[in-house]
């Protein structure tokens, strides 16, 4: 195909991570270069409870892993133009009392 899909590269990384019967070495270089086409998926934010409380409604905690937060609506507050829509956090209508 002329793209990759984020969602399979996220669940084939979900199941080389929960593999237990994968070979160790195997496991890990298969993991560094998943890690690599995932990073074109990702994005780092500083981890603190306003910051989870404000991204609650967009995340979907079943596909969490690790310490990634699953966007499953990332639409409403990413775009690859701009990146992090951050005005969608500071409206009144998100916050979480």
């Amino acid at each position: 195909d002329d793209h990759v899909d984020g969602e399979k590269i996220w669940a084939l990384y979900h199941r080389i991570m929960n593999n237990p019967e994968d070979d160790f070495i195997a496991k890990k270089v298969e993991r560094k270069a998943i890690q690599g086409i995932l990073a074109k998926f990702t994005f780092s934010m500083f981890d603190n409870e306003k910051t989870r409380k404000s991204l609650a409604e967009y995340v979907n905690p079943e596909l969490g892993f690790e310490s990634y937060l699953y966007l499953s609506a990332h639409e409403s507050i990413y775009s690859i133009e701009s990146g992090l829509m951050e005005t969608k956090f500071n409206d009144p209508q998100n916050c979480i009392l």
